[in-house]
């Protein structure tokens, strides 16, 4: 499998340079620089990336984010590796999602590294084993993710990931504590079942710094998730929620035809804390964003579950329900 799997990325790496024709003329655009974090259309220059991206294979995204990273000689990299020409192979695995699919799998990835270049210009410096743990997160956290969500078995798809990719971590050598964060990280994008992760020490290693630096890494992580929602421009939030309304609906699994009952704003208090907004780390960049498009993605909201519930109005009065989990 390792031979086969190499060649993979060989050929898809060739692949993806061959379709690179119409691409800026750059030598890597998932870099960004001080200005570009400063301008008021960065939401849009961080669309930009994700067409480039999402254009490409998986392949040719891992290896631009190891080079910004300085983690191109690290062995988690080198298992990336091969998980991303594994998921490029599999693409076909998630075609059916509205949501969760190649571009999603292209896009958190991107928000990551650009928190991470954010976080060295303006805060806590991670290391360079740090910044490979995020990267190698934010593209596999998803991996083949069947569509909708873990509905009462908290964490299902996340474990269900972690058993996939870990003889992946094994046939490169991973060490049985960074096994450990990369489980924990992965349970922490599971947003509604977040609160029982918290402390458990069975997910940790009982090292104080170690935990808590990966606590901090996999908010990261959780932030790059669910920038595209909450943090770039109104209508990338908007089509994202109708996206993931629409694999729910999809899986049978939104048995009210009310999407969201109660609005972007409690969406935004789950996912992001009673704030509203990013707390930290490189993500506070994109907070103007998030105050800019609240109020107008709620009221997209709001006005879109009026005129569902005036044409449902047996289920007007149903429980009101958290949007579901991205």
């Amino acid at each position: 499998m390792n031979a086969y799997i190499q060649s993979k990325i060989a050929e898809d790496f060739r692949a993806g340079q061959a379709g690179l024709g119409t691409m800026p003329a750059v030598s890597n655009p998932l870099l960004l620089t001080h200005h570009d974090f400063l301008a008021p259309d960065l939401d849009q220059r961080v669309i930009a990336v994700h067409r480039i991206y999402n254009r490409g294979t998986m392949v040719r995204l891992y290896r631009d984010m190891a080079t910004i990273s300085g983690t191109q000689d690290l062995p988690l990299t080198h298992a990336g590796e091969t998980l991303a020409a594994i998921m490029d192979a599999e693409a076909g695995r998630v075609q059916g999602n509205a949501y969760h699919n190649m571009p999603h799998f292209h896009e958190v990835p991107v928000n990551g590294n650009i928190i991470m270049q954010a976080q060295e210009l303006y805060g806590d410096k991670l290391s360079r084993e740090e910044k490979a743990t995020v990267d190698f997160m934010t593209l596999i956290h998803d991996k083949g993710h069947p569509g909708g969500t873990n509905g009462k078995t908290p964490f299902k798809f996340e474990d269900a990931t972690y058993r996939e990719i870990e003889p992946i971590l094994d046939m490169y050598g991973i060490d049985a504590r960074t096994k450990k964060r990369i489980h924990y990280m992965l349970r922490y994008t599971d947003v509604f079942s977040r609160a029982k992760l918290a402390d458990d020490p069975a997910m940790l290693t009982g090292d104080p710094v170690f935990d808590a630096r990966t606590k901090k890494l996999a908010q990261i992580v959780g932030y790059a998730d669910i920038l595209g929602s909450v943090g770039l421009t109104p209508d990338k939030a908007i089509q994202q929620g109708e996206a993931l309304a629409q694999e729910f609906r999809d899986r049978q699994l939104d048995a009210s035809p009310v999407t969201c009952p109660k609005g972007h704003q409690g969406f935004l208090k789950c996912v992001l804390g009673s704030e509203g907004q990013f707390e930290r780390n490189g993500a506070i960049v994109f907070n103007r964003f998030v105050r800019r498009n609240t109020p107008i993605v709620t009221n997209y909201w709001d006005q879109k579950n009026s005129m569902i519930a005036a044409e449902h109005p047996a289920d007007a009065s149903a429980q009101p329900r958290i949007c579901p989990s991205p």
